[in-house]
């Protein structure tokens, strides 16, 4: 039974090849069973079932007389689509109810629902993924693999946000908006900046390579700058400003990798005795939930949650499943009062 069922296996593996291929002719019959059976060298039986479980799923028709076709798309325009993220409960995180509400906007307007869950492709019925016109995917603790059900079934998704999983990609450009952050500090006469970064990888990797580009453009040395890993805990990231603050060679700038972080080293400078942005500039990153309502605003960047959440939904309904793209969503910097020019010693 096992050697049946990985012959069976290797016969829809050589099929869903064919019909993940960009170059696919629909109007084009696929191998007949008798010539799947010669190329794979598997039993007439074994063609016969991987025919019918691809069927089931909606991938093919058998035409009597005619030969096996691959199914043209469905109409997708009335489906609801999924919000696939690992964490539900971090929806409520200021980029992901951005983002969540764009997407709210998008399908109010398609006239469909937006189904959230936490569940990965692997684990939903047949029903539930072709009840789908399409997943957007918030990379977060998943794999390539877990994207392959979508893959093989044909399913558009679109990764929020830049990750190391493949597939169509909203862009929201951190890199760009990082180097854009690093540079407006140099400009102010900063050269000794702190990082607050947290666990993102991905994020904050890219935080980084703008952040560096930025330093090595005037010739300084980006791993000179101290970063602090908080893992986006705000309790953290309040005791280490503290410390950061009390010593006596302490940095003039300091980039929060979210604006709850930078929120902290105001806090911290507050209670340290350090004017902002006369002594210490800080800097944020994430979006407007609180960037203007705290004491000094606080300069930020605004990665357009809202936005990626339209594009990722628009891409969905128009998109044929075998399209890669990177979608490009722009961001604001915005200066205010948390940051300011220095006097260069």
């Amino acid at each position: 039974m096992r050697e049946s069922n990985s012959q069976k296996a290797k016969v829809i593996a050589a099929l869903e090849q064919k019909l993940a291929s960009p170059d696919l002719d629909l109007s084009q019959a696929l191998p007949s069973e008798t010539e799947l059976q010669r190329r794979l060298g598997v039993s007439r039986g074994t063609v016969r079932e991987a025919l019918s479980d691809l069927e089931r799923r909606h991938l093919i028709d058998r035409v009597k007389g005619k030969g096996t076709f691959p199914r043209r798309l469905e109409d997708r325009s009335s489906k609801p689509v999924a919000f696939l993220l690992r964490e539900p409960w971090k929806v409520s995180n200021f980029h992901n109810s951005e983002l969540l509400r764009g997407m709210q906007i998008a399908v109010a307007e398609q006239g469909t629902d937006l189904l959230i869950t936490s569940r990965t492709p692997g684990e939903w019925t047949s029903e539930f993924l072709h009840s789908l016109a399409g997943v957007v995917v918030l990379p977060r603790l998943l794999v390539d693999g877990d994207l392959s059900v979508l893959r093989r079934n044909r399913i558009p998704f679109c990764l929020a946000m830049e990750s190391d999983l493949s597939g169509p990609t909203i862009v929201d450009q951190i890199e760009e908006a990082a180097f854009a952050l690093a540079e407006g500090l140099i400009r102010q006469g900063h050269r000794s900046i702190a990082l607050l970064s947290g666990h993102f990888e991905h994020s904050d990797r890219l935080k980084k390579r703008g952040m560096a580009r930025a330093a090595e453009e005037v010739g300084i040395d980006f791993a000179a700058w101290p970063d602090y890993c908080t893992n986006y805990d705000v309790t953290l990231a309040y005791e280490i400003c503290q410390d950061i603050l009390r010593q006596s060679k302490r940095p003039t700038a300091i980039i929060g990798f979210d604006n709850g972080l930078a929120v902290q080293a105001i806090r911290a400078a507050r209670e340290v005795g350090v004017r902002v942005p006369e002594a210490l500039s800080v800097v944020g990153f994430g979006g407007r939930d609180f960037s203007d309502l705290i004491n000094p605003p606080l300069s930020s960047v605004n990665l357009r949650g809202e936005e990626a959440g339209k594009r990722a939904v628009q891409f969905l309904y128009r998109a044929d499943p075998s399209q890669v793209e990177r979608l490009r969503v722009g961001y604001d910097l915005v200066w205010r009062e948390s940051s300011g020019n220095i006097s260069v010693s």
